[in-house]
């Protein structure tokens, strides 16, 4: 699980600083922990194995993320905050799988689910996570990212 974890760090770090050109660090400093969470976006997915990825922010970053991938002086709407979060999620997903399931298996992602923190209640956890590393992004900010699968039963079913 550590090859796991360290492999969501690496591929979260990459997706923030080459989508939204945010620096980040693999250490959060104790700081930033005090930081609430102001958004959060699952993805889900399916294939050999099902699951979903989990990243939350913590710290004004939906603007600043937004801002820095389409190109914009101004922070655009909310709504494009919200999709700039879940296509940075999507991305992460989609190059961490191959990692957790095999290059050659296909996955199907579903539509990122974007909640803001600020207007709502955070989502249940999914049980307990199988890899979940965090980041400092920026100057202020960091994230929170959780991978979680589905183990087979030996029914064939599927529980967390």
């Amino acid at each position: 699980m550590g090859d796991l974890t360290e492999r969501l760090q690496e591929t979260g770090a990459l997706a923030f600083e080459e989508l939204a050109f945010v620096y980040t660090d693999r250490e959060v400093p104790a700081e930033r922990r005090a930081i609430p969470a102001t958004a959060e976006v699952r993805v889900g997915f399916r294939g050999p194995m099902s699951g979903e990825l989990l990243v939350r922010v913590h710290g004004e970053l939906l603007a600043t993320l937004a801002t820095n991938m389409l190109g914009e002086v101004e922070p655009p709407a909310d709504r494009l905050q919200r999709d700039a979060l879940g296509e940075i999620a999507n991305v992460i997903c989609g190059n961490l799988l191959p990692a957790v399931g095999g290059a050659s298996n296909v996955f199907r992602l579903d539509a990122p689910a974007v909640r803001d923190l600020r207007r709502e209640a955070p989502s249940a956890p999914s049980g307990r996570p199988l890899a979940r590393a965090e980041l400092a992004l920026g100057d202020d900010g960091w994230a929170e990212l959780e991978l979680y699968v589905e183990l087979p039963s030996a029914d064939g079913g599927g529980e967390r």
